[in-house]
Parts: structure tokens; C-alpha cells; sequence
């Protein structure tokens, strides 16, 4: 760590903090930053002054090193070793040389209340519920708990996600993640404002929604403006001007239209790759065959996020292989969009367009056979199919490697080696293809897409374009007939973005489909493509349910209401007599207590027992073996070869079996009435744990939950890329092990861009120094106290009746 990283930046703290109103002076001065892995420095040698409250717009060809400033301006630098150059190779250690100031302080002292907004929207969210979430930059702070609701709802209001406050952070798209992220660093009222990319995920509408709160939030609270974004024409009319940074600092300045208006100019930034505003939209450089063959026929398709269970799913696969009628509804739960009818033919495109949370993803992991169809169905031609079953859905990784390749959303979750030359001969490799084929497609691949001088570069370090220009040449390298690709143009300088569209246009003149989901009407224009618009589905709308839906049984009504800390006791509570006692009566009083307990309080008992049926499974079998092992007393009940039961046993196994399940309930229902936030705060606010310790506690749960999702992804993207349907033990070993590999990149990842954004919204620096606030309200009353009244009599009750009876026993007894 620096000397003064993380110190709490000063007179910006509670009343501070609300009344900051000017931006922040930012002082370049000969500023270079040395990445370990690089030869030279990126960026290097940049002097430069930015004003108080001036609007800026960064560009410049890639590798000049415009998201590592964000960083530096940030403070972050030492946490975020992400790269953002395409040449990587050995250099010196990494290292800041010159000065790079805030109001005239180190930025690295993070002195002054800073946003940063990075690349990938999921990192901007810390906390799971949307009003939690942009509320902790301004605990953080130590703004005042009153104060704290009404920035939550201006922020949520000005980005376009009004009346989102109880929302699950994990039910957003992308985009509206990425609005999200924005309304986060709003609230905290920032003096210095940077943005890298914000609108890079966003559909039209959205992009002008950030925008326009963009240019609200420096409106009214004169913080200074620092964007990078590769689409220039979305910010010239905010900005003031216009820095190009080269390889060497910057190398024009001035305002939006002497960078951009001047035509010498113009032309030379384009040439470097620069997206300049004003030039003239891409012609179609391909066009759909006429007499194309139909491959894929697509018939009212209702999809679905939800998906059945992996049995279910390999149930389905093996009736439909054979021939056996399947459900007409394989999915229990929401559609994500409306129902969708297309047909799909050979040498043609198709652009999959809506706004962001239409489900635009979700049907084209449908269409590719990797999801599930809620509803309707997706059918393979046999020019498509071949001896494959019509549903895609059914068929094998090997089988969809050659018939449909998929480009995720996310690069990383497709990468199964250890270096790019390796990852574009996977796929090759796995259908079978001879060495010199598999190499000539290879180095064609890396020349086109820009990649030869990463060539034996682990896939997990390149650059945010690198890796998506990478995903796109893996899926090319296997020739499938049928392409669809997820955003294959975000992150592209001009040069790169006309590298893959030429190959994507090459496919389509062979006679491959491409589909590709899409905001980017530039990609659409130049691939004459044919545009469906995806809708979301009504609020309200589901698909069947054909399982139990058993959190919100739980979430809602009387035990959801009380005070999570008190219910925290109350569980320890019980936990207590249950651990000291050996006897059935006590374990038996308790859990008769906990089932009555439950159902007055509106809940169901018996099915939360079903949804805990592992535990009650757990609980069976423990004490079957306890019965059949224990010392044998009494009449004897069954006596079969070598099972012996007594009445002395099975007392002694259904002492343990009740036991279990009184000890699992509680602490269950605790679990699924108690968001983990109001637990947190308990913690802190009245226990007096640590805040960073609970908040760090807080954070990495949801982490966890995010992970287990990325399991999930990662079985699916490796399936797609013809992976894990190996029976072979140590095939199956190795992939396992590459999966398992390929969720601790994405853990390690995801918790560096966590650690970044906590760091900029304030975590560490005042809630080191004990001067954080918090925006809930605790509401504990009368009825709390009533509920720990009940549990600690019931606590102590039990063991005193069942001494009564003469039957108690401690466990040392």
C-alpha cells in the first residue's frame, strides 16, 4: 500500500459532504504510470490541467492508458492491476513517476470525495438490494441517516430507475446495472466524476438516459468531469473539451470542435482508431442471400432466465434423443420477454435489438440451444440437425461445437486454455481437424483479429477488447453454420470494430448465419442485417410454476417484520438446551414449540420442512444409525440378523433425529425471513462488531451467491465450446478442474473490481475511523421483546419439564 492510501479524506465528512458543491482541480504533472508486465509506460509523460467543474472527453487509440488514469485519479491503482493496453510483454516493476494531483493533493490520498464508474457493470454493485446499494457511499461518508433517503431517490430518479429501492440487485440487466453503478457515486455527491465507458452496455434510450444524468448531476453540484468512451458522438455536446492522449501525453486540446471539426485532424484520429463524430455511417458490406437454405424455424418462443434442474435438464435431453414425448413446459418460471417467431437461413444476419432487460440474451442462448424454451420451440432443419435431434436444446457440446457457436456476454466464461494461440485450436482441435488445418486457421485468426503480438499470453490478462476480440475468433475457428453473438463490438477502437465485422461478413458470404445481440446500429447497417426487435414481457406475467416458490412463503408476513438481530438470540437461544441435553423429551418440547411458534406467526411449517428436506433426510439417517448402533436396553422391537433394535436404542436415535431438526429450524427460518443487511447492521449498531469486518462479511455473501450463478454460466459456456460431455475419468477430471479454474479467475476478479469500487465509494477510510452512518432505521419494538420473552421461556422450559418427568439427560451423562 502507498504511504497514505487509505486515509479518510478530509472535510468531507457528514455535513461536509452535503454542502460540497465545486469540483475538483485535477494537476497532471509529467505523470507516468509503469505496469509490471510492460515495456513502456501507459500513460507517459502527461501534463495537463483540468478546472474546477470542466467537462472532459478522453480518447486515444488503445494502449495509451486512459482507463489506468481513471484508476490513478481514483487512488485505486494498487488494487486494480487490470490492464488496458494490447502489448504485453516483460517490463520493469510497476511504479508512478511525476505527480498526479487533486486540488492540489496527491491523488493517491483520495482526499477528495471521488466516482469512478469502471467497464463491467456487475463491479459497481456492492450490496443486494438496489436502495442498499446506492446508500453505501453516503454511510460511508457519514452523511447524515436522515439525509441519506432522499439522495437514494433523486439518484435512483435521475438515472431512470425510480421506485427501485427494495429491488434484488441480481434481477438487473446489464444496463441497468450499469445505471445503477451510476446512481451509487452520484449520491455520494462526488467532487471529481469519472467514468470509463458508461454507456457501453446500454440500449439507445439508456444511453441518452446516463447521459442526461450525467449532465444533471454536474449541473448541480459543479463536480469536475473526467469520460472515457470509445463512441465520441454521445458526449460532444456535454463536454467543454476534448483531450487525445498518445503514447507520450497528450497530443491535442481543445474544444469538441477543433479536435473533431477540423478535417486533417479528423482524419488522422480515425486513422489511429478513434471514433470521431459526424463521419459517415458504414455501408453494407454484405447482404442476405436470396436463395439461402432455412436452418433454424422459431414458433411463438416464450424464454425464460429460470431453467430447470441439471437431472431435469439431462432427463429431457435423453426422451427427446430417443424420441419420447417431453412436457410441453420444461421451465417454471418468468419469461423474459415476448413471445418471438423468425426463421433463420443460411448466408444471412440477424440482429436481435430492445431495450436493456428485454431478454434480448436470454433468447439468443435459446436460439443456441443452451436454454431451455419456457414456452413455444426452437427447431433445427435437417441441413442444420443432420442425425442430431430438431431441438438444439438436446444436443451435445460436440454436437453444438460444429452446428451453433455462442459468444457470451462476459469473454471470460468461455476460455478453457492457457494461452490465446491455444484457445483458438480448442475448438478446432475438438472437431477433429488436421494440425496443419487447425494451424493455418490459427495465425489467420491472430493477423485479422489483431492478436499475434498476445499470441502465448494467458486469455485471462488480455484487455477488455482483446478478450472480446479473442471470444469471437473461438467461436469462428470451428466454422459452425450458425454464429450468435452477444455484443461482439463492445469495447472496439474503429480499427478493431471493422476487424470483426469483416469476419463476420466473411461468414456470412460462405453461407453461416451470424446473429448477433445488439445496440450498436452501425454493426447492423454494415452487416445488412435483419432486425427483431425483442420486447419485454409484462410486469406480472410467469410461465406456469410446477415447483414450490419457498423464499417468498417466508420473506413476507409476520416473522419477515422482526428485528433480525433479536431473531439471531432468539435462534442461539434454542440452540443452547439443545446442545446440552441427550434426552427426546426437551429436543421434542422445543420442536413441537418452534412448529406451533412458526404457524402463528403465518408461516407454514411443514413446508419449510419440505424445503429443508436434506436436513430432515440428514436428521432420518442419523438417527437410524444411532438406533442401530446404540447400546441396546429394554424390550427388544425388531430383531433381523444382524439389525437389533430396542426400545433403549430407538429412544437414543430419536433423541437425535428430533434434536437435529429443532437445532436446523431455526436457525432456517431465520435464513429465509432475514435480509442479510438488516442482520449486518444489527451486528454493528448494537453488537458493536466491527463495521468493516460486518460490512466485508455483508459484501462477500453476496459475492458467494454471485459465484454459485457463475458455475452455472461457466457449465453452459463450456458446453457451447464443446466441452463436458466427456465419460472418460480423467477427461472428466481435467474438466472439472478447468471449470473449477475458470470460477477462481472470475472469484479473484470480480473481488479486485469489488475492492476498487468499495475503496472509491468510502469503505475503509471513514468507516476506519468508526465515523460511518447507517440509513436503516432499526425497528425493534414491543413485539421483538414479546418474541424473546417466548423463546427464552421455551428455551428454559423444556428441559425443566422434561426434569420433571424425570427423563432429562446432559450429554455428559
Amino acid at each position: 500500500m502507498r504511504p497514505g492510501h487509505g486515509r479518510r479524506p478530509s472535510a468531507r465528512t457528514g455535513h461536509a459532504a452535503e454542502a460540497a458543491g465545486a469540483g475538483a482541480r485535477v494537476s497532471a504533472l509529467g505523470f507516468s504510470w509503469q505496469h509490471p508486465d510492460r515495456a513502456a509506460a501507459s500513460p507517459s509523460g502527461l501534463d495537463v490541467e483540468i478546472r474546477p467543474g470542466e467537462k472532459v472527453l478522453i480518447v486515444g487509440p488503445s494502449g495509451v492508458g486512459k482507463s489506468t488514469l481513471l484508476h490513478a485519479l481514483a487512488g485505486v491503482l494498487d488494487q486494480e492491476a487490470e490492464p488496458d493496453s494490447d502489448h504485453q510483454v516483460a517490463g520493469p516493476a510497476a511504479g508512478q513517476a511525476g505527480q498526479l494531483l487533486i486540488n492540489g493533493v496527491e491523488a493517491a490520498e483520495r482526499a477528495t470525495v471521488t466516482g469512478l464508474l469502471q467497464q463491467d457493470p456487475e463491479s459497481a454493485i456492492v450490496l443486494a438490494r438496489v436502495g442498499d446499494d446506492v446508500a453505501f457511499g453516503p454511510e460511508n461518508l457519514a452523511v447524515p441517516a436522515e439525509r441519506i433517503w432522499p439522495r437514494v431517490d433523486d439518484a435512483l430518479d435521475s438515472v431512470g430507475l425510480p421506485g427501485t429501492t427494495g429491488r434484488s440487485t441480481d434481477e438487473l440487466s446489464g444496463g441497468q446495472q450499469q445505471r445503477l453503478g451510476l446512481a451509487g457515486i452520484t449520491a455520494m455527491r462526488p467532487e471529481l466524476l469519472l467514468l470509463d465507458e458508461p454507456t457501453a452496455n446500454l440500449d439507445p434510450e439508456g444511453v441518452r438516459t446516463v447521459r442526461d444524468a450525467v449532465k444533471t448531476v454536474v449541473e448541480d453540484t459543479g463536480a469536475t468531469l473526467i469520460v472515457v468512451e470509445h463512441r465520441t458522438d454521445v458526449w460532444t455536446e456535454l463536454v467543454d473539451r476534448v483531450l487525445v492522449l498518445g503514447p507520450h501525453g497528450v497530443v491535442h486540446d481543445g474544444a469538441p470542435d477543433e479536435v473533431f471539426g477540423q478535417p486533417r485532424l479528423a482524419a488522422d484520429l480515425a486513422e489511429q482508431g478513434i471514433w470521431v463524430p459526424g463521419r459517415a455511417a458504414p455501408q453494407p458490406v454484405v447482404r442476405a442471400a436470396d436463395d439461402g437454405e432455412d436452418l433454424l424455424t422459431v414458433r411463438d418462443l416464450v424464454v425464460s432466465r429460470d431453467q430447470p434442474s441439471s437431472r431435469a435438464l439431462a432427463s429431457r435431453r435423453r426422451r427427446l434423443r430417443s424420441g419420447r414425448p417431453v412436457p410441453d413446459r420444461a421451465v417454471a418460471g418468468r419469461p423474459a420477454a415476448e413471445p418471438v417467431s423468425l426463421t433463420i437461413r443460411s448466408g444471412s444476419a440477424t440482429a436481435l435489438t430492445g431495450v436493456n432487460g428485454a431478454g434480448k440474451s436470454t433468447l439468443a442462448l435459446t436460439l443456441a440451444g443452451l436454454l431451455v424454451p419456457a414456452d413455444g420451440s426452437v427447431r433445427a432443419t435437417s441441413v442444420l440437425a443432420g442425425e442430431a435431434p430438431a431441438d438444439p436444446s438436446a444436443w451435445s457440446g460436440p454436437e453444438l461445437l460444429t452446428r451453433v457457436g455462442t459468444v457470451f456476454q462476459e469473454p471470460e466464461h468461455q476460455f478453457l486454455t492457457s494461452s490465446v494461440r491455444a484457445e483458438l485450436a480448442e475448438g478446432p482441435r475438438r472437431a477433429g481437424w488436421s494440425r496443419e488445418r487447425i494451424e493455418a486457421t490459427v495465425q489467420d485468426l491472430l493477423h485479422r483479429l489483431g492478436l499475434e503480438d498476445v499470441a502465448e499470453a494467458n486469455p485471462f490478462t488480455l484487455s477488455g477488447g482483446q478478450k472480446r476480440r479473442l471470444s469471437v475468433g473461438t467461436v469462428m475457428a470451428a466454422a459452425p453454420r450458425v454464429l450468435v453473438l452477444d455484443e461482439p463490438t463492445f469495447g472496439q477502437d474503429s480499427r478493431t470494430w471493422w476487424a470483426v465485422v469483416d469476419l463476420l461478413a466473411e461468414q456470412i458470404r460462405a453461407g453461416r448465419v451470424v446473429v448477433v445481440v445488439t445496440h450498436d446500429r452501425d454493426l447492423i447497417a454494415a452487416l445488412g442485417a435483419e432486425e427483431v426487435r425483442v420486447e419485454p414481457a409484462p410486469a406480472g406475467d410467469g410461465v406456469r410454476q410446477t415447483e414450490p416458490a419457498p423464499a417468498a412463503s417466508v420473506h413476507d408476513g409476520w416473522l419477515a417484520r422482526r428485528d433480525a438481530l433479536t431473531k439471531l438470540v432468539c435462534a442461539f437461544a434454542l440452540t443452547v438446551p439443545l446442545v446440552l441435553s441427550a434426552d427426546p423429551l426437551t429436543s421434542a418440547i422445543i420442536l413441537a414449540g418452534e412448529l406451533v411458534a412458526l404457524g402463528l406467526a403465518g408461516q407454514r411449517p411443514l413446508r419449510l420442512l419440505i424445503v429443508a428436506w436434506p436436513i430432515v433426510v440428514a436428521a432420518v439417517l442419523s438417527g437410524w444409525g444411532t438406533a442401530l448402533l446404540a447400546e441396546n436396553s429394554g424390550a427388544v422391537l425388531l430383531e433381523a440378523g444382524p439389525v437389533l433394535l430396542s426400545e433403549g436404542s430407538v429412544a437414543a436415535g430419536a433423541a437425535i433425529a428430533v434434536r437435529g431438526l429443532a437445532l436446523a429450524l431455526p436457525g432456517l427460518a431465520l435464513l429465509l425471513s432475514t435480509d442479510p443487511t438488516d442482520l449486518a447492521d444489527g451486528l454493528a449498531r448494537t453488537a458493536r462488531l466491527p463495521a468493516r469486518f460486518v460490512i466485508a462479511a455483508l459484501v462477500g455473501l453476496r459475492l458467494v451467491t454471485v459465484m454459485v450463478r457463475q458455475w452455472q454460466v461457466l457449465v453452459t459456456a463450456r458446453r457451447a465450446r464443446g466441452a463436458g460431455a466427456s465419460r472418460n475419468p480423467r477427461l472428466l477430471v481435467k474438466e472439472l478442474g478447468g471449470r473449477a479454474f475458470g470460477l477462481l479467475v472470475q472469484a479473484l476478479r470480480r473481488a479486485t473490481r469489488l475492492a476498487v469500487t468499495m475503496e472509491v465509494r468510502g469503505f475503509g477510510a471513514v468507516v476506519a475511523a468508526g465515523e460511518r452512518t447507517w440509513a436503516r432505521p432499526i425497528r425493534r419494538d414491543g413485539t421483538d421483546a414479546v418474541l424473546l420473552a417466548l423463546t427464552l421461556a421455551l428455551a428454559a422450559g423444556a428441559p425443566l419439564l422434561s426434569h420433571l418427568a424425570g427423563l432429562h439427560r446432559f450429554i455428559w451423562q
